[in-house]
């Protein structure tokens, strides 16, 4: 099951030397804190879902990005 709604992206460099143009893009998206059973209101509910969070990293290859950008926003230039 994959999550409804993906709430953050994150780019850093692979810092793979053979390839300068790959970086990991990681995307998160939480359960909402939702809770199988708890109380709204004061009533008390049972959902039958239980979403976890979820964390995909891909491997991307972005060869328009100015070289040194990513390391420079994140502060990871030297």
């Amino acid at each position: 099951m994959i999550n409804a709604k993906w709430e953050s992206l994150a780019l850093t460099p692979a810092g793979d030397k053979n390839a300068p143009n790959d970086y990991f893009l990681f995307t998160v998206s939480d359960n909402d804190f939702m809770t199988t059973d708890g109380v709204s209101m004061g009533k008390p509910y049972s959902y039958t879902e239980d979403v976890d969070t979820q964390i995909f990293v891909y491997r991307v290859t972005l060869p328009t990005v100015p070289k040194g950008s990513v390391e420079k926003a994140i502060s990871l230039d030297s």
